[in-house]
């Protein structure tokens, strides 16, 4: 165009292209209500502009990256971790992926890696096998779609080699009645996949004496 005008008349509405770029418009064509705007094809040449939302004062909401993801759990192996988290709202557009970060210090996640969505349920699951064993991991996880992505989750961590087992059970009592002991403990916080356990185990009979 070298910098000169071209003024189009398109619905009885006065477009003013200068290097391919629209400067004024008030034109009817096909509004995109997800993404805010509105499309016009003449000559063979597309046109998009921005749709106001007069519903709320002329301004439009912007199109959402997916929220946080809840990290359920980490189950370490000997030689790999597995994350569990929670498929999040996935905002404007449907959720096209995860980015899980890792560090060895709380706060300090870098990204470790980026999947694709192939799950189809409540939850998704990822295993870091690039694991050292003994060191103390620390994990967060987000979702992203076409928009962006997401705010992270939780941290969670992990020590591949040592299992989260519960912690030790604390005796609130020990009453004796007829030559039979039982006890009786508090539920502990159970680590992952383990099952709490609660309940009394009496002692036996002492043995009757033999002159």
């Amino acid at each position: 165009m070298r910098g000169v005008g071209i003024c189009l008349a398109v619905l009885g509405a006065a477009i003013l292209v200068a290097g391919g770029a629209a400067l004024a418009a008030d034109v009817a064509g096909t509004p995109d209500v997800a993404t805010g705007t509105t499309t016009v094809v003449t000559g063979g040449v597309t046109y998009t502009f921005t749709t106001p939302d007069t519903t709320t004062g002329g301004t439009t909401t912007p199109p959402a990256a997916p929220d946080a993801p809840n990290l359920i759990r980490t189950l370490p192996g000997d030689s790999g971790v597995g994350l569990t988290w929670s498929v999040p709202l996935a905002g404007s557009a449907p959720i096209d992926g995860y980015k899980i970060y890792r560090g060895t210090a709380s706060g300090g996640e870098t990204l470790l890696a980026t999947i694709g969505n192939d799950n189809d349920g409540t939850d998704a699951r990822y295993v870091d096998l690039a694991v050292v064993k003994g060191v103390t991991y620390y994990y967060e996880v987000s979702a992203f779609n076409t928009y962006g992505e997401g705010a992270r989750s939780n941290e969670l961590t992990a020590t591949p080699g040592v299992p989260n087992l519960p912690g030790a059970p604390v005796v609130t009592s020990l009453p004796r009645q007829d030559a039979t002991a039982a006890l009786e403990w508090s539920t502990r916080t159970t680590g992952v996949a383990r099952s709490p356990r609660t309940g009394s185990i009496a002692a036996p009979r002492e043995a009757a004496r033999r002159c």
